[in-house]
């Protein structure tokens, strides 16, 4: 788990934990009101996605028949997104896909 999810955990945890033991008739919040589990998780799915994407994730490898040299049969490597399923490039250096933002992993490929 990295810093990021731990911080998201923690906030949703222990926001749930404040409202539940919050007494809302003794305290005037003005424009403030309780939050529910269902938004509360509505907006910690946001955040998550955030989080996924930044997770480096290994691309998916297949083979391909290209022809480049005189026609030429030739076996290629093709590199797709694991989130997206698009071709990524290991050789342009790419961090992030460029098609959906997933951070790439490369470090089994290059």
């Amino acid at each position: 788990m990295n810093k990021y999810q731990e911080a998201l955990d923690f906030l949703c945890d222990h926001a749930m934990e404040y409202i539940e033991d919050f007494d809302w008739e003794e305290y005037d919040c003005g424009d403030y009101y309780p939050l529910d589990k269902e938004t509360l998780n509505t907006n910690k799915s946001v955040l998550q996605e955030l989080i996924d994407r930044a997770m480096p994730m290994e691309p998916n490898e297949e083979t391909a028949t290209a022809e480049f040299i005189n026609d030429y049969p030739t076996t290629v490597m093709i590199y797709r997104c694991a989130k997206c399923c698009e071709i990524v490039h290991p050789f342009d250096g790419d961090l992030y896909c460029r098609h959906c933002g997933q951070a790439l992993d490369w470090s089994d490929d290059q």
